[in-house]
């Protein structure tokens, strides 16, 4: 029965995307069978890393859901458009030493498939396909983050005291956050609103980039901290390489005002 069940899953994913990417589909039909197989990228320290930040850096998180998004899927709250696919592409294509952002992509590309496997049931399939993106694209001759530090309680306490209290920030995010952020914006210098759709939020990027700049008009000193899913990563790109620092934090957000600890979800 195991072995009609891998069959099917087998089938189901060559039908999905032998023809639209036929490359990937071999590099990573050769590589679920290396139990060895895994990137060797090299990964900030965490110390490195907040003080990369600290000197101005902004911060890019990917994780399977955009690997998925170069695949042409959909992930639950974003559909997927070649425009995204290309702007995430684009992401990991101009990552350089002298980039205004660090790349974050999971530790897990470290892990061997054998690694993986002995995590639990469906890590392989969870992050296989970034391991081969990586292996395909990633520049190996300098250092990323693990975007998972926005999950880990303590080390976004640390971020927050570091990098946003007491700072000017122009907030981009669903509605539900931004109600919460109403509720501490004394913790800060200043604080602006920008809202965005809680769904398929990509869709409206022209129109959040407008109201970004507009809000910013003759303003200066203000950090922008997004949490809008995939076009999340679009906004730093965009705004980093206009100067402005940019964070995506995505789910850390919540520990702003959130007690409970979400290191699990890891």
């Amino acid at each position: 029965m195991l072995a009609i069940d891998t069959l099917i899953k087998g089938y189901r994913f060559i039908k999905r995307y032998i023809f639209k990417y036929p490359l990937y589909v071999c590099k990573y039909s050769l590589a679920r069978f290396v139990s060895k197989y895994k990137t060797n990228i090299q990964f900030y320290s965490d110390k490195d890393f907040f003080d990369a930040v600290s000197s101005g850096k902004s911060i890019i998180r990917l994780g399977d859901g955009e690997i998925g998004l170069l695949h042409g899927r959909d992930i639950h709250y974003q559909k997927h458009s070649k425009a995204l696919e290309q702007d995430i592409r684009t992401i990991i294509h101009s990552y350089t030493v002298d980039s205004p952002y660090i790349l974050c992509i999971p530790l897990f590309v470290n892990y061997s498939n054998k690694e993986l496997r002995m995590l639990g049931p469906g890590k392989l399939s969870c992050w296989l396909p970034l391991k081969v993106e990586a292996n395909s694209i990633c520049n190996k001759k300098i250092a990323y983050a693990d975007p998972h530090f926005s999950y880990d309680r303590q080390k976004m306490l640390t971020f927050f005291k570091a990098s946003l209290y007491g700072k000017k920030i122009v907030f981009v995010t669903n509605k539900e956050n931004i109600n919460e952020i109403e509720k501490i914006k004394n913790i800060f210098d200043d604080a602006l609103c920008i809202e965005t759709k809680s769904e398929n939020a990509f869709e409206t990027k022209a129109e959040i980039i407008a109201a970004i700049e507009n809000s910013l008009k003759n303003k200066t000193g203000y950090i922008l901290v997004v949490a809008c899913g995939p076009l999340s990563k679009s906004l730093v790109y965009h705004f980093s390489n206009k100067n402005i620092q940019s964070y995506d934090i995505g789910f850390g957000l919540r520990y702003l005002w959130d007690t409970a600890d979400y290191s699990h979800r890891i």
